[in-house]
């Protein structure tokens, strides 16, 4: 797990981790009264992400002056993990950003 973009590129698989506190006396009417411990719950999902989501997530990660910056280095962030990747394998070259897809491996 990471938040760091160049570190979550080179991952063979990119899921996103959500965390959510849910504590049951917010929400009630009237003044709010902090819930015993164990009435609190947190909830984490995980889920997998396709290539698009991939690419939204590392914009979102790497921050950048604008959306279209940030778009910008996801994909040569994208591109720099396919190169080092295919090094293992001489015979898979990437020529460009707009032909370069990261591969997964299934485990």
């Amino acid at each position: 797990m990471t938040h760091q973009p160049i570190v979550a590129a080179i991952a063979d698989h990119h899921f996103r981790v959500d965390k959510q506190v849910i504590d049951p006396s917010h929400g009630k009417r009237g003044k709010a009264k902090s819930s015993a411990p164990e009435d609190v719950r947190t909830v984490v999902r995980v889920m997998p992400l396709n290539e698009h989501q991939r690419r939204e997530e590392l914009a979102q990660l790497a921050g950048g002056q604008s959306d279209q910056e940030a778009i910008a280095f996801a994909d040569s962030l994208l591109l720099q993990a396919a190169n080092t990747r295919n090094q293992n394998n001489p015979s898979v070259t990437v020529a460009s950003k707009a032909t370069a897809k990261p591969k997964t491996r299934a485990r």
